[in-house]
Parts: structure tokens; C-alpha cells; sequence
């Protein structure tokens, strides 16, 4: 890939962000288009001195060997794709760009799951940055534990998150993690989600499957997978090259005595295939689902030929990635965390971890709900996983531009009308700047834990409720 010019459209993304890094790592030129609206990733892209271009433009830059897009901004009907069709410069889409990569790595380590993909897939990469001198990573966050969510340091290790999600809906419904085949792959679950691309649940159990089966044709191939979930411990159950993790002592790892206080948790691991047992592990991640994605790693790490101690240290050092249970302001005893939850098990996930954390405390979520497609499907679910908060306030849905949202007859009240059938009744919408101020303001009283979830741009909200509260 020497000397290559790499021109991503939608540069600003997260992945395409991260790409783009490793990329200039290993000496290429990269640059991209995106819109202007400020982005998460924005301080990350000008540390690394990648140029964005934010107008609008139909014509590629000069120079420009390869074009990198993705399902958003019009996928391949985006005009700048179209511009190098015509000019016959090179078009890859981000998933193929990651399976070119692949290539390059002595052990390549995919992670995916419905739910926890990014928080586990940190966890390892920071754990064998940490522990190996020779690894790379392609981490679906901009920063975690301050490292960026992208970053090459040798070809010995690559970590990276094997995304379910489509290629380029509605026009090419593929999985984007068939096109990315690791070596070796933890799998935390299997969940209804994307019914933009899925039907039904058992078309996203035969894409995992159909992944998972192509990763054990690889040579050296691994699947590390979550005995909890029944789909994959009957995966594991019929298919050799397999190590299981959850809580059952069945397991060829588990751990037990899960414990959470405010300022770390911890848990006991043991191991009949690794041969250790009542291992203490103490964690900077809260909710015991996080125990569970710990394992998993654990259970990849120790395979790789680590010791189990260096690891424990290691591990215990995760403080998490952005926008992932993320304490972003304390005042008192008042907390305002942000959190990019937008699917009902990682909601009811998250609330269960702050009560936990902090039992005696008002737990107040505000909600963003995420595609129209997703809060129709889901509503119900959703509804009886956020009445785990003691307060809701639901901000509009935030649109995703692939959807026509003329095509929905769905909104943030419908959520509200689903709670109020299990007799859930602390449920209100803010449709206005001054309704959200409103109903902030009624619903803190008193010192509380304030967290903001979606998977749009709620994370905004942050500097108005410290302006309104604190």
C-alpha cells in the first residue's frame, strides 16, 4: 500500500476516523470529505493532522488513489463515489479496507456481539498494548483509557470490532463482518437489532453463524464464546477450536461473587481449561455484564500465551471508552454520566450497573431513541427497560440518514403510551429546548445520578445540564 492517497467520505465516523490513523501509522497519505456539525472525533482527526474537507464537493481532490466510504452518506450513491467510478480511482468500502488490513497481522482478533462489542474489544486492545509491544487496533469509539480507538504499534496483534451491520442498506444487505474474517473472534452475544437489515432474530443468529464458521477455516482459528448466551454455547457445543466464558462453573472459564462498589468492582475467576481458580480480579468498568466481557478477554489473553497475574493488572487499569457508562462531571453528590446504550438489553444493562453502584441514589436517564426503524420494532422493550430508571425524559428520535422517516408512523411518545401499559408512569417527552429545561429541572430536586443514552448526539446535552444544575 505504498505511497497510496486514502480519501475518506464520511471521515468524521468513528471507524472511518480510526482507519484513516492507522493508515497515516503506516506512512500513507489520508485525507476526507464530511459535513461541518461538530463530531466526536473532531480533536481526535486534527491531533493526527488528517485534512477534512466540509463543503459540499462532487469532484475528488487531485492525487487521490483510493476512496474509502461507508452506509452512510449514500453509500455508494454518494457523488464522490460516483466522481471515482468515473475517473477509475480505486473504491473500497470500509470493510474491505479492513479485510486488506488483516492481512498484514500474525493474529488477527475479531470482536462482536449485539451488545458489548466495543467495550470488550477496548478492553483487549488495551490489554495487549499493555502487554505487547507489537499490536494495532481499530476500536469502534474515538478514545478509551485516552489511547485513540485507533492505532498501529507493530503487526504481531490486531484487535478490531467485526460489525454485524449491513454494507450499504437497503441496497446491499451483506453483514459487514463476513467480508472481515479474523484468525480468532470473541463472540459476547447474539440479540435481535438493525430491523432495518434483519427480520428477525434468527437471521442474525445464521449471519453470526456463517461468521463464526469462517473464522474456525482460518489456519490457528479461535472462537472464544459467552456460555450464557444459548445460541452460541450450542454453537461451541457441535464445533472444536472453542473456549466458553460466563458465570456457569460449566464453562471453560467463569467467574462468581461479582461485586460492585463506587469505585471499582470485583469478581473471582477460575478456570478448569487454563487450571487456576478464585482468581480476584477488580475492574474500573461497573455492571456485572462488564464481568462477563472481562472474561471473555480474559479467556483470549490467556490463550495467546500471557500469564494470568500480568493480565489481572492489566485489566484492572480499563478505565472504559468514551461514551460507555462515562462519568463526565461531579459536583457534590450529583453525577452526570453519558452512556451510547440505544438497544433495550444495553439500557436495562447500563441502569442496573448505576443502581448497583449507587443504591441510595435517584437514577434520571435522558433517552434518545435511535432510527425510526429500531424505536418501532422495539418500543415495548424499550419502555420496560428504561422504567429501571426513577426518572425518564425522552428526547425526539434522532434519525438515521438511510431512513425516510415519512415512511414511520412512530415517535418518542409511543414509548411513553408502551410504559404506561406495565404501569410505568415516570415517562416524560421533551420536544422543545424549554420543555427539556422544564421537566431537568422538576425531576432534580435532590442530589442525583443523570445520565445521558443514545446513540445519536444527546452527548451534547452535557454542557446545557451542567449550565442548568450544577
Amino acid at each position: 500500500m505504498a505511497q497510496e492517497h486514502f480519501f475518506f467520505i464520511g471521515i468524521k465516523g468513528v471507524a472511518q476516523a480510526n482507519l484513516g490513523i492507522i493508515l497515516k501509522k503506516l506512512g500513507k497519505t489520508v485525507s476526507g470529505w464530511d459535513i461541518e456539525e461538530e463530531f466526536i472525533t473532531d480533536e481526535t482527526l486534527k491531533s493526527q493532522d488528517i485534512p477534512i474537507i466540509t463543503e459540499k464537493i462532487t469532484n475528488l481532490p487531485v492525487n487521490v488513489s483510493v476512496v474509502v466510504y461507508s452506509a452512510s452518506h449514500n453509500g455508494k450513491n454518494n457523488p464522490l463515489v460516483k466522481d471515482a467510478y468515473k475517473k477509475g480511482v480505486r473504491v473500497l468500502h470500509q470493510s474491505e479496507l479492513i479485510a486488506r488490513l488483516l492481512k498484514d497481522f500474525k493474529t488477527s482478533i475479531g470482536v462482536t456481539g449485539c451488545h458489548g462489542k466495543t467495550t470488550t474489544s477496548g478492553l483487549l486492545a488495551y490489554s495487549l498494548s499493555r502487554l505487547s509491544k507489537d499490536s494495532a487496533h481499530l476500536v469502534g469509539v474515538s478514545k478509551f483509557n485516552d489511547i485513540n480507538g485507533g492505532d498501529y504499534r507493530g503487526n504481531k496483534y490486531f484487535t478490531f470490532e467485526a460489525d454485524e451491520y449491513a454494507l450499504d442498506p437497503p441496497n446491499d444487505k451483506t453483514p459487514k463482518f463476513l467480508k472481515t474474517i479474523p484468525k480468532k473472534a470473541i463472540i459476547t452475544n447474539i440479540d435481535f437489532d438493525h430491523p432495518d437489515v434483519y427480520k428477525d432474530i434468527d437471521e442474525v443468529k445464521n449471519a453470526y453463524y456463517e461468521f463464526m464458521s469462517r473464522v474456525l477455516e482460518t489456519q490457528d482459528s479461535l472462537l472464544v464464546l459467552n456460555y450464557e448466551d444459548l445460541n452460541l454455547r450450542n454453537f461451541a457445543e457441535t464445533h472444536k477450536n472453542t473456549i466458553t466464558y460466563g458465570k456457569n462453573a460449566e464453562a471453560d472459564l467463569y467467574y462468581e461473587n461479582f461485586m460492585s462498589f463506587e469505585e471499582y468492582a470485583e469478581f473471582s475467576l477460575s478456570s478448569h481449561y487454563f487450571g487456576f481458580e478464585n482468581k480476584k480480579v477488580k475492574l474500573q468498568i461497573f455492571g456485572e455484564h462488564n464481568a462477563s466481557n472481562a472474561a471473555g478477554v480474559f479467556a483470549m489473553i490467556l490463550y495467546l500465551g500471557f500469564q494470568i497475574d500480568e493480565i489481572i493488572k492489566v485489566i484492572g487499569e480499563y478505565t472504559g471508552p468514551e461514551r460507555r457508562m462515562q462519568l463526565v462531571f461531579k459536583k457534590n453528590n450529583s453525577l452526570l454520566f453519558d452512556d451510547y446504550g440505544h438497544h433495550p438489553t444495553e439500557i436495562v444493562a447500563t441502569l442496573k450497573a448505576l443502581k448497583l453502584r449507587f443504591p441510595s441514589k435517584k437514577i434520571i436517564v435522558i433517552f434518545q431513541p435511535h432510527t425510526y426503524s429500531r424505536t418501532l420494532a422495539l418500543k415495548h422493550m424499550f419502555a420496560e427497560s428504561l422504567s429501571v430508571a426513577d426518572e425518564v425524559i425522552l428526547m425526539p428520535i434522532f434519525a438515521s440518514a438511510r431512513e425516510d422517516k415519512t415512511q414511520f408512523n412512530v415517535s418518542s411518545k409511543d414509548i411513553v403510551s408502551e410504559g404506561k401499559k406495565i404501569n410505568k408512569h415516570n415517562f416524560r417527552v421533551a420536544n422543545t429546548k424549554k420543555e427539556f429545561e422544564e421537566l431537568l429541572k422538576e425531576a432534580t430536586k435532590n442530589e442525583s445520578i443523570i445520565i445521558t443514552m443514545g446513540a445519536g448526539d444527546v452527548y451534547k446535552l452535557k454542557h446545557k445540564i451542567q449550565t442548568i444544575l450544577f
